[in-house]
């Protein structure tokens, strides 16, 4: 039986009414944490601080500084740079070598209530974000090489591979623990949090973290209304400064018939100057507001993508609750499942019964078009040669010219015929394969694409776009194509190289390396779901 696996976004954000402007990068934090088993103290019984205690090293941490210090135990050093905005700052949180920590609760406390002083988040999101800051920096305990890439160079240069991030064992804490709190420059990011590893360690809860995306969906609802409500005011803002721009032209206008009726020389050229001017200040205002025009149209797109995926979440969380339900009457959960399975296979019949009866055995417009196999190579790969039959009179038609079609798939729509091909006759002298396009008459090459196709890749048209398996870095991903052959997305999934692919709806079925089964979104090939039999 195969197990039908929904992958969740889960993901923590926080509502925060800081004055400070720069805020947690939520987004960084939750895209690297994972769930780590930490190794807390459980020997004899220890004298300990209070919870208060704990928490109010954080606060005086929080002490606005380029560095702060509690004692000789904790240090926060900040770093950052607004100017590299391609590169993340950070909060440095340092545990140093007299340090008594012993429990990860204690760490996430003092993190905590840091947060809360320091950012004004709340008590429930500090101790959270806190949460998968301790997690992320497990994540990446020790790797110098992502820090270079994701941070600006004076967190690289504070930190070594062995203190970086924060060990499982509460033993290599003291004097080897310097954690990165990421910071953005414009506030947290709940709407694109998480990433495969994190989604792979929480869907492993038996309560699939329904409840934190329901917080996590709320705060996004909020965060939308309140964009949407900001960006309102500056569309009525710029509106606004139009009317009044349209108001100093017309004065404008106004003073250049009074110039006219001026008969003194040296009047009627200051006059005219103060208007160039004026004109000039105007221009300068006009390109402002063209330039906020583009950057709210910018901002209404991501708007309503935003609330697309908000409403797919919504979809999804319904769906792991039923199934989170379900689980508690085995019974139940086995019909389920069997039941999903079978509305699985059903819908994958019909649609390949349509996508056959659309193919119509080859033919497009009356013709026939047929590959023939010429020859093998000595690793199996094929030299074919591409045919227009006329399927009544069994008369050969055309044969294309072009000798280089490698691959055994093709597929046929106005343009053309696409084909997988090479640059060799043969076929076989090269490892390097294309998609070609021939011409639907004479079946002469119109278009080589530029990208390494798997020689042995399905090709399928589907609406105007075209798909294959592209060969890059050692790997297979799905790769979707243009009518010139251009490439407009590649799936960040890798597949398995003999996959098949299905198309339902608006997503797409294909297999990954491991066998599972993963559902990609058309438009960008993003990964929706893995159905793991």
């Amino acid at each position: 039986m195969r197990k039908w696996i929904i992958v969740v976004i889960v993901a923590l954000s926080l509502l925060a009414t800081g004055v400070f402007p720069q805020r947690v990068a939520e987004k960084e934090i939750r895209s690297k944490a994972k769930e780590i088993d930490f190794e807390n103290y459980t020997g004899p019984s220890r004298q300990r601080d209070s919870v208060a205690e704990v928490r109010a090293i954080g606060v005086t941490l929080a002490q606005n500084g380029q560095e702060t210090r509690y004692l000789n135990r904790y240090r926060v050093i900040r770093f950052y740079d607004p100017k590299q905005r391609d590169k993340l700052s950070a909060d440095l949180f340092i545990v140093e070598k007299s340090a008594k920590v012993d429990h990860i609760r204690n760490l996430r406390r003092i993190l905590s209530s840091y947060l809360e002083a320091r950012f004004k988040y709340n008590r429930s999101d500090a101790g959270t974000l806190a949460t998968f800051i301790t997690y992320y920096n497990a994540v990446y305990r020790g790797d110098v090489n992502y820090i270079k890439e994701a941070y600006i160079p004076a967190v690289s240069s504070a930190v070594t591979a062995e203190n970086l991030g924060l060990a499982v064992s509460y033993k290599d804490w003291p004097g080897k623990t310097r954690m990165l709190i990421p910071l953005g420059e414009n506030g947290a990011d709940p709407d694109t949090l998480g990433d495969k590893k994190v989604i792979e360690e929480l869907r492993k809860r038996d309560d699939r973290a329904v409840e934190d995306r329901e917080k996590l969906i709320k705060i996004r609802e909020k965060e939308v209304e309140k964009k949407t409500t900001e960006l309102k005011k500056e569309k009525e803002k710029v509106e606004t400064d139009k009317k009044k721009i349209e108001d100093k032209k017309k004065e404008i206008e106004k003073k250049k018939e009074e110039i006219k009726k001026t008969t003194e020389p040296e009047e009627k050229k200051k006059k005219e100057d103060e208007v160039k001017k004026e004109e000039e200040k105007i221009k300068k205002e006009e390109e402002k507001i063209q330039k906020k025009e583009e950057e709210i149209k910018k901002k209404e797109e991501k708007l309503t993508e935003k609330k697309e995926e908000i409403k797919e979440e919504k979809e999804k969380i319904a769906e792991d609750k039923k199934e989170t339900e379900l689980k508690k009457d085995p019974e139940k959960y086995k019909e389920e499942l069997d039941r999903r399975n079978k509305e699985l296979a059903e819908k994958e019949a019909e649609l390949k019964k349509k996508e056959d009866e659309l193919k119509q055995k080859n033919l497009f417009e009356g013709k026939l078009y047929y590959l023939r196999s010429r020859a093998y190579g000595s690793d199996g790969k094929r030299s074919n040669d591409m045919f227009i039959i006329d399927p009544k009179s069994r008369k050969i038609l055309v044969r294309s010219p072009y000798e280089g079609i490698a691959g055994q798939k093709y597929d046929i729509f106005n343009n053309g015929v696409v084909v997988i091909g090479t640059n060799s006759k043969s076929g076989f002298e090269t490892t390097a394969y294309r998609l070609v396009l021939l011409d639907p008459q004479k079946l002469q090459v119109l278009i080589q694409g530029d990208d390494n196709i798997f020689w042995r890749s399905f090709v399928e048209i589907r609406g105007d776009f075209i798909y294959a398996v592209i060969f890059e870095n050692n790997a297979f991903y799905l790769g979707k194509f243009d009518k010139n052959l251009k490439r407009v997305a590649i799936s960040a999934e890798k597949l398995h190289e003999d996959t098949f692919i299905t198309f339902f709806e608006d997503v797409i079925y294909v297999n990954n390396p491991q066998k599972n089964i993963i559902v990609l979104k058309e438009s960008d090939l993003s990964l929706i779901e893995t159905i793991n039999p």
